[in-house]
């Protein structure tokens, strides 16, 4: 399996964080599976950090902020755009993109109750010396659904394509620290994510349903991608220096 179809399932899995001002949606098909969407992160994660914590936090990111370079500034804005291939795609793949539009439905939930629960300001709201890379999002800052979809988007990835685990794992990894370097979360909002992403996963493993759609998922990319990959493909993925999401998490 190559790098570049295990970047284009990523981009394939996300296909609304493109949007400027809503937190993901899935498609209108797809629901939440159901044990998982119930995960209660008000009871699994600490409250955020406080006014003293906030403030090493906002300096942590007025260091990073400095130091961020305009390739960077612009990698934290655009998602997983650099990496299509002509055959990897939903269509190609529905049964794929289906089990990852209803993981995206279920992320929804938890993370939109613990954000309303704990309605943590944005860093550029706080401290306006912070200089967010794109729009500022109108969601709560904790925890981070960048910091819970990209663990969990590279952890079931893992599962599906286990030759490539290492790198869709630091891919997911990327995926939430960009959060950080636009400037729109907090360090603690990302560690945040990564408890929620690791919660909900274990809720879904749990699931007859996702255990169903998996295998079917599973399948279809045995079937769809078996011919090895040619020599060009199998350079290491070292994540994107020019490309990434644009969303509201």
């Amino acid at each position: 399996m190559t790098r570049y179809y295990a970047t284009a399932l990523l981009l394939m899995a996300l296909p609304s964080f493109a949007s400027a001002d809503a937190m993901p949606a899935a498609a209108p098909a797809a629901q939440p599976y159901a044990a998982a969407s119930q995960v209660d992160l008000m009871q699994i994660l600490a409250p955020p950090p406080g006014a003293e914590e906030t403030r090493k936090e906002i300096a942590t990111l007025l260091k990073i902020q400095k130091a961020r370079t305009k390739e960077e500034a612009a990698a934290c804005v655009y998602r997983f755009a650099d990496v299509l291939g002509d055959k990897f795609t939903a269509e190609n793949t529905p049964k794929t993109n289906m089990l990852f539009q209803c993981i995206i439905a279920t992320i929804h939930v938890p993370l939109e109750k613990a954000q309303k629960y704990w309605t943590r300001k944005r860093p550029p709201l706080v401290d306006p010396d912070i200089k967010p890379a794109g729009t500022i999002p109108t969601t709560a800052a904790y925890p981070s659904g960048h910091g819970t979809a990209g663990p969990l988007m590279g952890t079931v990835l893992a599962d599906l394509l286990p030759a490539w685990a290492e790198k869709l794992h630091a891919r997911g990894a990327l995926f939430a620290y960009h959060r950080i370097q636009a400037g729109v979360h907090y360090p603690s909002d990302i560690q945040a994510g990564a408890l929620s992403a690791a919660a909900i996963f274990q809720a879904l493993s749990q699931d007859p349903e996702f255990k169903s759609d998996f295998a079917a998922a599973q399948a279809e990319l045995a079937s769809a991608f078996s011919k090895a990959p040619m020599d060009s493909e199998k350079d290491e993925y070292k994540g994107s220096k020019s490309s990434d999401e644009k969303s509201e998490y």
